[in-house]
């Protein structure tokens, strides 16, 4: 069954979804654990808030045929890594075991996104607030590193990159 969802449906469907089974908290609150709604397919997301302002997600998800529309909206920096499994959004980015994502703060453009079925989407996620980035990845001067400048900009425009992991040399 193949699934074609704008994101405020996608909400809908996980808000009615967690009616029925809640999220289960960590007695500190730090860590969340989702179940995603059936009508998606079998999956979960565990999120942990490392910082304030800095999130992990965990995820293993295997949609169905899912596409999701998405609107125009604001966007935290975002560091992504699966280990198996596919997210394509057109020519925007394809994210898969061997092509991550790195996306800047800012607007993100509308795109569409697109998760094949019964291809196991295995990874992690990391959303952090623009000025963490700063905090954490500063120079002894203050200064913010000049390769990850790209990420804060203050123009209107998601900037995004795409690196591949590096291969391991064999001895």
């Amino acid at each position: 069954m193949s699934l074609e969802l704008t994101e405020q449906a996608e909400a809908e469907i996980w808000a009615e979804a967690e009616q029925h089974c809640p999220p289960a908290n960590s007695s500190d609150r730090l860590e969340t654990i989702y179940t995603v709604p059936p009508l998606l397919g079998p999956a979960y997301y565990h999120i942990i808030e490392l910082y304030p302002g800095l999130e992990l997600f965990i995820f293993n998800k295997t949609y169905r045929d899912l596409t999701v529309c998405g609107l125009e909206k604001d966007h935290l920096v975002q560091f992504k890594v699966q280990l198996s499994g596919v997210e394509d959004s057109g020519d925007h980015v394809l994210i898969n075991a061997a092509q991550s994502y790195v996306g800047g703060s800012r607007i993100q453009r509308s795109l569409t996104v697109f998760s094949p079925q019964s291809q196991p989407q295995v990874g992690v996620d990391i959303h952090m607030l623009p000025h963490l980035l700063r905090q954490f990845f500063a120079t002894p001067t203050g200064e913010l590193l000049a390769e990850l400048q790209p990420l804060v900009q203050k123009n209107n425009c998601n900037g995004c990159f795409h690196p591949k992991p590096q291969q391991q040399c064999e001895q």
